[in-house]
């Protein structure tokens, strides 16, 4: 088969003839197979605890809205703001305190978003509209640095604590038109400011100013979930354990120039437990010699995003042996984890499964006792395309007709190698029932998975076993509903490799030198 070849799946029917297999058996090449909905669960207080999307979070109540273990019962902002924004922004904090309304044709009150401090408000928590001493307004670079640090030599480690940052477009330095924080230049105001703020702890959100001209439900949903989960907060996890999983191991790559002949990648090992619940951070770095830059050109070419580079087997080692520390430190009660899972964005070289072979050899002379290990790469870029279809679904309040596929298709090019759609069609959770959704335009693009059957006893860890390669896929697809920084349904990418690549990004970008450890307990890179 080509790599530029185009393969159709009709609506999850077979085009080609083979027979369509259960997805919890090993299909082969060719084979066609559908994923259901990963289900989602919110407060356990309330009755109806599941859904399949985010958004339920504002009708079923936040995960830990209930959780004695929640650091904060109170949101209270900074604000770092162009002068002739305080309106807009008084208004943007009363929105998120007291909820935006209109008045219907009856003359009743309705409300498309509901505040903190409103009595149905799912989150048990208050919004605390800030003093006018905690505006600190700002106007050029200079002022912006300057009220950084200011609130930071007021802080007094407050964990309901969060800044909010408007930022003028004329100072993101933007890159590509209508681009700002994902391909800001390095060192630009929006990674200076992320650098002050991750590396003493305090959670910051920034939007820019044209946002506070067009704020509606939506901008308001998203902007609570970012703050809430900044704090600390947990607004929803998996309803059921991913396939025996005790942790997800994700690892991503940022580059950063530091002049015509260095360069600086960052390998990020984000760490996960079996609900897709975050835990916490490790990262590394390497400066890239100019015969290493030489020795990447071809396959394992670097590009401007560090899509993907080749880490040492050293620090393969390093990074896996501190990610699964860090597990064992906040898991006390489990210990090392039995079952791991590496995802890794591109491939994985023999050097680096060595490496994190060699980390689990060495663990378990401390007491680890490893069973299970999957290996897998996820490659966004390449030249597969799936197509479902032409049943019509929703894109607004039109009814469209197109070919996306579903969410949850998989194609198996062979017994390693499968296409996995983490976006496209699915069936929403609407009033009446459900109803076929896409949010997208074209075709998306799907994931290429590649599985790697190792033998353990070639390094020396005979008793491991290895995960079946369909329960790796189905694990990606589930974890690509935890995404806590958006509230949509469609997520590309599982967190491991999302959270992974923007860690990897606003380090290698900001120059952060340390992340203060309670920072590093928070998703801080949303």
């Amino acid at each position: 088969m080509f790599k530029n070849d185009s393969i159709n799946v009709n609506d999850l029917n077979l085009l080609i003839s083979v027979e369509l297999r259960n997805f919890h058996e090993m299909a082969g090449e060719g084979v066609v197979t559908g994923l259901e909905e990963p289900l989602l669960q919110f407060d356990p207080i309330n009755e109806d605890l599941c859904s399949i999307e985010p958004s339920s979070l504002f009708f079923k109540g936040v995960y830990d809205a209930s959780s004695a273990y929640r650091l904060f019962s109170a949101i209270k902002p900074y604000a770092i703001i162009p002068s002739d924004t305080k309106a807009d922004v008084d208004q943007l904090f009363d929105w998120l305190a007291n909820g935006k309304s209109y008045i219907d044709r009856d003359g009743r009150q309705r409300f498309e978003f509901v505040g903190l401090n409103h009595r149905f408000s799912r989150f048990n928590c208050r919004f605390v509209f800030p003093e006018e001493n905690e505006y600190f307004y700002a106007d050029t670079e200079e002022k912006f640095i300057e009220s950084a640090e200011a609130i930071v030599h007021q802080w007094n480690n407050d964990n309901e604590r969060v800044v909010l940052i408007v930022l003028p477009e004329s100072l993101y330095e933007e890159e590509e038109e209508g681009r700002y924080d994902e391909y800001a230049r390095p060192f630009s105001l929006y990674y200076k400011l992320k650098k002050i703020f991750v590396e003493n702890g305090i959670p910051c959100q920034m939007i820019d100013k044209s946002t506070l001209s067009k704020v509606d439900r939506y901008v308001l949903q998203t902007l609570l979930v970012n703050i809430y989960s900044k704090l600390g907060g947990r607004p929803w996890s998996m309803h059921s354990p991913l396939s025996d999983v005790n942790v997800f191991i994700g690892i991503g790559f940022g580059l950063n120039p530091k002049g015509a002949d260095r360069h600086v990648y960052i390998g990020v090992a984000n760490v996960f437990d079996s609900h897709g619940e975050w835990m916490d951070i490790y990262s590394d770095h390497k400066e890239i010699t100019e015969e290493e830059r030489q020795s990447f050109y071809g396959y394992e070419a670097f590009t401007e995003r560090a899509v993907s580079y080749k880490i040492a087997e050293e620090l393969a080692q390093k990074i896996t042996e501190e990610s699964l520390k860090r597990f064992k430190d906040a898991n006390p009660q489990i210990g090392y984890p039995r079952n791991v899972v590496i995802h890794k964005n591109g491939r994985l070289h023999d050097c680096e499964i060595k490496g994190i072979t060699e980390a689990l050899k060495k663990l378990e002379q401390s007491g680890a006792a490893f069973e299970k290990i999957g290996f897998v790469s996820i490659i966004q870029d390449h030249n597969y395309k799936l197509f479902g279809n032409e049943d019509s679904f929703e894109r607004g309040n039109k009814v469209i007709k197109d070919r996306p596929p579903k969410r949850g298709a998989v194609y198996f090019l062979n017994e390693s190698e499968a296409l996995l759609c983490t976006t496209g069609k699915f069936y929403g959770e609407r009033l009446g029932g459900k109803k076929l959704i896409y949010s997208g335009l074209g075709t998306p693009r799907p994931l290429l998975l590649r599985n790697y059957d190792v033998n353990p006893r070639d390094y020396e860890l005979p008793e491991l076993q290895l995960y079946p390669f369909i329960d790796l896929i189905k694990q990606i697809f589930d974890l690509s509903k935890i995404h806590w920084g958006s509230l949509r349904t469609d997520i590309h990418l599982p967190v491991t490799s999302l959270y992974s690549s923007r860690v990897a990004r606003i380090i290698s970008k900001s120059g952060i030198e340390r992340i203060h450890r309670p920072a590093a307990k928070r998703p801080w890179f949303l």
